[in-house]
């Protein structure tokens, strides 16, 4: 079975779904209720912002104030580590990918066929990578942009490293065909090892909309977000009453959608497990923890230590 999809960093999965879903009912709880203190007069439009600030105080009034204190102060490590876990996942598939592919230089009657569940590796370690990436596009679209004494280098290393995360998820989804190994019968009717979770012509027309959907979907979003943040400098584009209103509420809703297709992959991706696992009969699942699954469940640690350290102590 694919590394990515080992059955205690799976644990990890869940985590990183679960704490990025709780970020975000806080900040949409927060979001809503700005806007009815608002249209209510008991806040300035300008004030009070559902996104992170770096130079949090821990000085908002009541227990409310506090608990999202800690989650906006919380915000940048969960993000960093969201970040780390998708780049992981996503070098780990590449590098599946370049070694299944390799089974296609020997001749068919010379290679070694999988058996088991080594066989679905690619499929799995595919959507382990997939996955990984939703969480740090949903969290990435909660946070502001940091003070000025920090986009020099904060606001940048971030795109930067979303830039990479994009890079890489398409060379998967490029890589992973090739890395089947029944890849060379993609254009027959039937697949070669055709099987209930793989191959066939769903499969490979499933595979061709994973590479439209990644290569696609990141950059429709960016136009429309340096759309509705610019108007495309176009003189009074970015203050027509509609694309405020969108504004108002895009980060929000690019978070929803995420948080959707991160969930309904997860639950794809456990559900198609499972029925390796029956075929195999459980041969790939095991008692022990290793070093790797230890850090993995560890990477979510600093950004919960956070959040009650800002939720506990006080600041000046």
């Amino acid at each position: 079975m694919a590394p990515s999809a080992d059955p205690k960093v799976m644990i990890s999965y869940y985590i990183e779904a679960f704490l990025a879903t709780v970020y975000l009912i806080a900040f949409t709880f927060y979001s809503m209720s700005h806007h009815y203190d608002v249209k209510a007069g008991l806040k300035p439009a300008a004030t009070g912002r559902p996104h992170i600030h770096r130079s949090y105080t821990g000085r908002s009034g009541g227990p409310t104030g506090r608990i999202l204190d800690a989650f906006r102060g919380s915000l940048d490590p969960l993000l960093s580590a969201t970040m780390i876990m998708a780049m992981a996942m996503l070098i780990a598939a590449v590098y599946t990918s370049i070694i299944k592919s390799q089974v296609h230089v020997v001749p068919p009657n010379q290679r070694d066929i999988p058996t088991g569940s080594a066989i679905y590796d690619i499929c799995l370690s595919l959507l382990a990578a997939s996955f990984s990436v939703f969480p740090v596009i949903l969290v990435y679209a909660l946070m502001r942009h940091p003070e000025r004494t920090e986009r020099t280098h904060r606001r940048w290393l971030r795109r930067v490293v979303l830039v990479l995360v994009w890079g890489i998820a398409a060379a998967e989804v490029y890589l992973a065909p090739r890395g089947e190994l029944d890849y060379d019968a993609r254009h027959a009717g039937e697949s070669t090892f055709y099987c209930d979770q793989r191959g066939g012509p769903r499969y490979w027309a499933g595979m061709k909309a994973a590479q439209f959907l990644v290569v696609g979907v990141p950059l429709l979003w960016m136009v429309l977000t340096v759309f509705l943040l610019t108007g495309f400098r176009l003189p009074g584009v970015v203050d027509l009453p509609w694309v405020r209103a969108w504004r108002s509420v895009w980060r929000l809703l690019v978070a929803w959608i995420n948080l959707i297709l991160m969930w309904g992959l997860l639950a794809y991706f456990t559900v198609l497990r499972h029925k390796i696992i029956e075929a195999s009969d459980g041969l790939d699942q095991e008692d022990q923890w290793g070093f790797g699954q230890i850090l993995a469940v560890a990477t979510w640690v600093p950004s919960v230590a956070e959040f009650f350290y800002v939720l506990i102590c006080r600041f000046p």
